[in-house]
């Protein structure tokens, strides 16, 4: 299925397969796409044959276009008529609009016989063959007394030349647009009315004195005396223009014929993924109006020959998925809830698949190292990673993947620079690698990368693969639950599993879990939770990252990240850890193993969200990757909806510059935006407090205290909207914008909300992992078939 937009309206270009045509030669079909497609459309640039024999006209062209005519025949039947048949009716209609014995007695004729004739041709393609265009809309013929009767064409001046285009409209309209916006969040003054009414009263001034040299609607008249009548309508250009689109997306999905089999070794069962992978957020406009390889070409003769009265659809409701700029949009977008099923995004860029593929590349290395270097503490494996999963190489990585002849851009100056292109190329990777694992699944993945990463040295390949097994099941590979009625601290966790529904098939990796460092040497957990921590930030990453690509189809990128980032933070791992009451079994684990850390940074944010990920990733080793996926599904996806009501997501600092900035001049080029200064710190080095003052317009604002700089700045910058709120309108539009959501979410809530059944055995159970149904996309993981190394 090819999408393509056509005057403002989205069409999708399908192909079905049919049975083999009759009664035609291939030569015949080259003579109509000759005259039809180059002679009077004028598509010479298009490549028809293979790239090494464009110009060798013995070889055959890449497709062949067969033109469906037909003819009504009695008792409703219909004949195809085959391509012999086409070319003896152009042939008939070729012939001279103005014939000499016409021209002779045209100016004698009567006004009804000339009306009649006109009649006939009107609206019809004529040809001119040594002009340039060839083609032109006949849409009237006016007789003229001392020569040949003119053929008036009504047409429309390209956009590129009207008044959108003029500099100085285009300049006056922005800062026209400006002062709108600006005043859209906040209370206008007299000043601020009459500084709008000057900038709309100057617009109409630039339109009155552009108007006649601007217009769009043209009047053409050509002497119809070298003019030849076609046969054709308006329809039938229309409509052969669209094969140059179709013949471009024929080869470039050809094309990637090579990269699926040659170079990835792997075939998309949805191709469309591929080429989403592929599509620059500047592609953006080649994939929705990609009229071929010379677009000019297509535009010349669609102008002068298509449909006069062209149906235009509503841009801006078609292009508002693509929209993503701007504070307004900003809290539109946020103020979405989740879609309660997956659902496809109308977003045709790349970036929300590099959103998915960087948490899964990352996710896929720290797997591999943390199983390859068992010795290796989580610095050092942070060091690894990092190296392995930088931009620079993934350039190196898709170069090697040939990405940049298959990559969709718009050719202008984003990319005419060398880094340019390298970070396009790194996220266009990262990009296919979560366009191949939404379509084939974590494993595949996992293959293909090992193979990309070290080409073609098949010892580094089997070492990269060949992933040791986690040391405290290597002890007791099926299970060492035996060992609960043994060990105290063992039994003891058997509550929390309880709590949480969740039985582990080896519990001392639960142990493990809650060792914080420093430990003591000892048998039962062998080492703390740092390299636990490693694998579980990641791990949980990944599958926040994979839940929001999946429930949020309109958010962009950035607008994830944010999500991303308020739903994994420190705060709401702390909370999660208070609410499993996991420090009653910290501290018993610090008393079984005679842990001497301070229980006061046991009880910091930062020391709670390090055990939270270091439970994440024995649950992930222990159980496999659905069992995350279901932990989540109950105890942090629900929360979701809960940070976007409260825009939990726009931290206090973001939200008062977005609210100072609303109050700037339109004038002034450098607007003052809040300033934090430190105006005292109180205590000793190891438990100081920070007391900052934010400052805007030289007046301060609030105070905020805190344990760090940042700390005291967030408490500030709070402190300053809630005390300050009538004097930043945007916090009004953040509520209105919020309601409306509200509003909306609640009445869909309404009309397919079901009748609840309030039995008693209906109810919905607790929380546990004993009855998760695997998905097929993650079922299978590494981790399920790693083997002990021999």
């Amino acid at each position: 299925m090819y999408k393509l937009i056509y005057h403002n309206i989205d069409y999708a270009i399908g192909l079905e397969e049919e049975s083999p045509l009759e009664h035609y030669t291939i030569e015949e079909l080259d003579l109509l796409q000759q005259y039809l497609l180059i002679d009077v459309c004028e598509l010479y640039d298009i490549q028809w044959r293979p790239l090494n024999n464009n110009n060798d006209i013995s070889t055959c062209t890449c497709y062949h276009f067969f033109p469906r005519f037909t003819r009504i025949l009695p008792d409703n039947g219909k004949e195809l008529l085959c391509p012999a048949e086409q070319i003896q009716y152009f042939l008939k209609h070729l012939k001279p609009l103005m014939p000499n014995d016409l021209f002779s007695r045209c100016k004698s004729m009567s006004v009804d016989a000339w009306d009649k004739y006109v009649s006939k041709v009107q609206g019809s393609i004529v040809w001119f063959p040594k002009n340039r265009p060839a083609a032109i809309r006949l849409d009237q013929l006016d007789r003229e007394n001392s020569s040949y009767p003119v053929i008036v064409h009504f047409g429309i001046r390209p956009a590129v030349l009207s008044i959108q285009y003029n500099q100085e409209y285009r300049q006056a309209y922005k800062s026209y647009l400006k002062v709108f916006f600006l005043l859209k969040n906040r209370t206008p003054t007299d000043e601020d009315k009459a500084n709008l009414r000057d900038k709309e009263q100057r617009l109409k001034q630039i339109v009155a004195k552009h108007a006649e040299q601007l217009k769009r609607e043209i009047v053409v008249e050509i002497s119809s005396e070298y003019a030849y009548r076609t046969g054709f309508k308006s329809d039938i250009i229309q409509h052969s223009l669209l094969l140059s689109s179709l013949h471009d997306h024929l080869r470039f999905h050809q094309s990637l014929t090579e990269l699926e089999n040659q170079l990835i070794g792997y075939q998309f069962r949805n191709r469309w993924l591929m080429q989403l992978a592929l599509t620059h957020p500047s592609g953006n406009y080649v994939l929705h109006n990609n009229l071929g390889p010379n677009p000019d070409h297509v535009k010349n003769s669609l102008a002068n020959c298509r449909i006069r009265n062209t149906v235009y659809g509503d841009r801006k409701q078609l292009f508002r998925p693509i929209t993503k700029r701007g504070v307004s949009t900003l809290f539109k977008i946020m103020a979405k809830k989740a879609k309660t099923c997956e659902h496809i995004s109308e977003i045709t860029n790349y970036e929300r698949l590099e959103f998915l593929g960087d948490a899964l590349l990352e996710l896929l290395v720290s797997i591999h190292l943390f199983f390859l270097f068992p010795q290796f503490d989580e610095g050092r494996l942070s060091t690894f990673r990092v190296g392995l999963i930088q931009n620079h190489f993934f350039t190196s990585l898709a170069r090697n993947l040939r990405l940049q002849h298959f990559i969709i851009y718009n050719h202008g100056p984003d990319l005419c620079s060398h880094s340019a292109l390298n970070h396009a190329l790194a996220n266009s990777f990262e990009a296919l690698m979560g366009a191949i694992y939404l379509d084939g699944g974590l494993a595949i993945v996992d293959k293909i990368l090992s193979k990309i990463l070290f080409y073609q040295d098949k010892q580094l390949t089997d070492i990269w693969n060949n992933l040791q097994e986690y040391p405290l099941k290597i002890q007791y590979p099926i299970s060492d639950r035996h060992l609960i009625e043994q060990v105290p601290l063992l039994k003891q966790l058997t509550k929390f599993e309880q709590d949480i529904g969740v039985e582990f098939q080896h519990i001392r990796m639960l142990a493990q879990a809650f060792c914080t460092r420093p430990i003591p040497q000892n048998d039962l957990t062998i080492e703390d939770n740092e390299r636990l921590e490693f694998l579980g930030d990641t791990v949980l990453n990944f599958v926040v990252s994979d839940y929001l690509y999946r429930h949020f189809p309109e958010h962009h990128e950035g607008h994830l990240s944010l999500l991303r980032s308020c739903t994994v933070s420190n705060p709401t791992q702390a909370v999660i850890y208070d609410e499993l009451g996991m420090q009653v079994y910290v501290d018993y684990v610090r008393e079984q193993l005679r842990i001497t850390t301070p229980k006061l940074i046991e009880k910091s944010l930062k020391a709670k969200a390090d055990v939270f990920e270091a439970f994440i990733a024995a649950l992930f080793i222990d159980q496999g990757l659905e069992s995350i996926y279901s932990f989540c599904r109950a105890t942090i996806f629900p929360r979701l909806q809960d940070f976007i009501s409260t825009q939990h997501w726009n931290d206090p600092k973001s939200n008062l510059q977005h609210c100072c900035l609303a109050l700037r001049d339109p004038n002034d080029r450098n607007p003052p935006l809040p300033e934090y200064r430190v105006l005292k710190s109180i205590g000793s080095s190891n438990n100081v407090q920070y007391k900052v003052g934010v400052f805007f317009r030289k007046q301060r604002l609030s105070i905020g205290v805190g344990r760090s700089i940042h700390d005291a700045e967030m408490a500030a910058a709070k402190n300053a909207l809630e005390q300050h709120a009538q004097m930043f309108p945007l916090l009004n539009y953040q509520k209105s914008v919020l309601a409306s959501s509200n509003h909306y979410h609640n009445s869909r809530r309404r009309i397919t909300t079901t009748t609840i059944n309030k039995n008693e055995n209906n109810r919905q159970q607790p929380f546990s992992l004993r009855n998760v149904k695997t998905r097929g996309d993650v079922s299978s993981m590494i981790i399920t078939s790693a083997k002990v190394k021999s």
